[in-house]
């Protein structure tokens, strides 16, 4: 009967591994090969099989879902691509009204989409998210998809506002993901703000939050609770903070250094066995926390490992010791640390030199005016350090109408140094300064400068008016002193050869030079300048040459 054969054919293709359909005889050499098995090996073989086909399966199972994802991927790629292009057509209210809509809209899809618009015009054109679109996006923060939520707290953590740090908080409060509760936490340390201070100690206290939300807590209340106020809950923190590293592992270098860093911001003397006990550690990850820590708190006693930490291997650890020095350091082996650190030869890390110029800078302004005019000269080896520092030095000692000698030696040293460089243009402004201090004196350093001062505006003209400053050089009290020493420091700048200026340039200086007043000089100032106004002779050829 060909039903019945059909039937029993079918009922028997499981057993096989191979397709015999309806072939009887087939199916009577297959089973003489298995008609002795015992029934353990006979399951045996039944399970190879169901093993067999199961590869076989999830093997197609696993095409499928490629092939439905690229299809997907495809149709997204076009989606988005269409989203796109619609935004682009519109115009600024019909934006800000598809925004809002396609922020709510239920397909994930459309929404990052939307998502992904908002980033691009926080990028590109510096453009925040406000009203119903802030608004929107702030909603999403209630996503049911966890990745979603993720990426919205990557857009808000670089916005601000009360509404943002609000909406935040209450997401942390009902946050189950720890991958998403860990980007809550991260996103409050970026905006900042003291009202999340709570929350992040209660997170730091709690026994159940996970290793890792409690170091990113910690850092964020490191970052927060410099910008507090008075008001900011300091007990709880220290409780918190304390009793959280005490049972924090040794081990546990990253989450210890997390925890110190929060003890730095909340900078509390009762840390001060934590931060002692750390800034002795050979671990850079605890070291630079722990020294910040006492840096905070300014504890003096450790100047020592600061010198020995603004050397160690890692340059943020150098970093933070130098920032202690500048800020604790009181003693000559402090300075001379600073010093070494300024050093190319030395410090290797641009941050830290220049960590090693401001600390140097604070290490000075602690010290009377004449230390710090003295100090000048510990930069003699680093020019261009020295010439800030001077720069800086006169300015102060201008805006409080500082000693007059102070100010002589600065300006003095400024006008040198760049006088060496040939930079007589920078060092005008410094040498007219110093020569209007000697002014009206009978020091010989009032003439001296004035001759300097004349020639720097020689070889700076036509940006510096040689003109005028000899005009205030011939109003002096020794008016026939400075009418000699004018004409010869003319003379000797046109017969140095010094000069790199051009013929038109220097036609031009004769012309400017000729307005002065030439009864107030002796005559040979009229000939010297008419001479220079004069053509060169043309060389004589030889007698006879054609």
């Amino acid at each position: 009967n060909d039903e019945i054969t059909l039937r029993v054919a079918t009922a028997l293709d499981p057993a096989s591994d191979e397709p015999f359909g309806l072939d009887a005889q087939r199916w009577r050499d297959w089973w003489q090969t298995k008609k002795s098995l015992t029934k353990e090996a006979w399951l045996a073989d039944q399970i190879q099989i169901v093993r067999s086909r199961l590869t076989t399966l999830q093997d197609s199972l696993d095409s499928c879902r490629v092939e439905s994802e690229q299809r997907q991927s495809a149709v997204l790629h076009r989606l988005r691509d269409f989203q796109r292009d619609v935004y682009r057509r519109m115009n600024a209210d019909q934006k800000e009204l598809a925004l809002v809509e396609w922020l709510r809209d239920p397909l994930l899809e459309v929404e990052a989409t939307a998502l992904d618009i908002i980033k691009a015009q926080i990028a590109d054109e510096g453009q925040r998210p406000e009203g119903e679109v802030a608004t929107a996006l702030r909603e999403l923060l209630k996503s049911g998809s966890a990745s979603m939520r993720r990426e919205v707290l990557r857009v808000l953590q670089n916005l601000s506002g009360p509404a943002v740090v609000r909406d935040v908080l209450a997401q942390l409060e009902v946050e189950q993901d720890p991958a998403t509760r860990h980007a809550i936490l991260k996103a409050l340390g970026k905006l900042s703000d003291p009202e999340a201070a709570p929350a992040l100690i209660r997170e730091i206290a709690s026994p159940q939050s996970p290793t890792e939300c409690v170091r990113e807590a910690a850092i964020a209340l490191g970052q927060i609770m410099p910008k507090a106020d008075d008001d900011s809950p300091t007990e709880s923190a220290v409780s918190a903070l304390k009793t959280r590293y005490a049972s924090t592992p040794e081990q546990d270098h990253p989450l210890r250094a997390a925890l110190l860093t929060a003890m730095a911001g909340v900078a509390s003397e009762a840390f001060l066995p934590e931060f002692l006990a750390a800034v002795e550690s050979d671990d850079a990850t605890l070291l630079r926390p722990a020294i910040e820590g006492l840096r905070a708190v300014g504890e003096t006693s450790k100047a020592t490992r600061f010198r020995d930490h603004a050397a160690h291997p890692d340059p943020m650890v150098r970093l933070a010791a130098i920032e202690a020095l500048g800020e604790l350091g009181r003693e000559e082996a402090d300075l001379e640390c600073l010093l070494l650190r300024l050093h190319p030869t030395s410090e290797s890390n641009e941050l830290a030199r220049q960590a090693a110029w401001r600390a140097f800078n604070d290490f000075q302004h602690r010290k009377p005016m004449a230390e710090r005019v003295q100090a000048a000269q510990r930069l003699r080896d680093l020019p261009d350090l020295e010439i800030a520092y001077l720069t800086e030095l006169r300015a102060g000692l201008a805006n409080v109408n500082g000693d007059a000698a102070h100010l002589a030696a600065v300006l003095r040293r400024l006008a040198d140094l760049l006088l060496q460089r040939q930079s007589h243009a920078n060092a005008y402004p410094y040498l007219r300064d110093l020569y209007q201090l000697h002014a009206g004196t009978s020091a010989p350093e009032a003439q001296d400068t004035g001759v300097e001062w004349l020639a720097a505006a020689l070889h700076g003209f036509p940006l510096q008016q040689p003109g005028e400053v000899i005009t205030q050089l011939l109003a002096a009290d020794n008016g026939e002193a400075s009418a000699g020493k004018v004409v010869e420091t003319v003379e000797q700048y046109f017969a140095s050869g010094e000069q790199t200026a051009t013929a038109d340039r220097n036609a031009e200086l004769v012309g400017h030079l000729k307005t002065v007043d030439a009864s107030l000089l002796p005559p040979r100032w009229t000939k010297l300048l008419n001479g220079l106004a004069e053509p060169a002779p043309a060389d004589t050829p030889p007698q006879g040459a054609p």
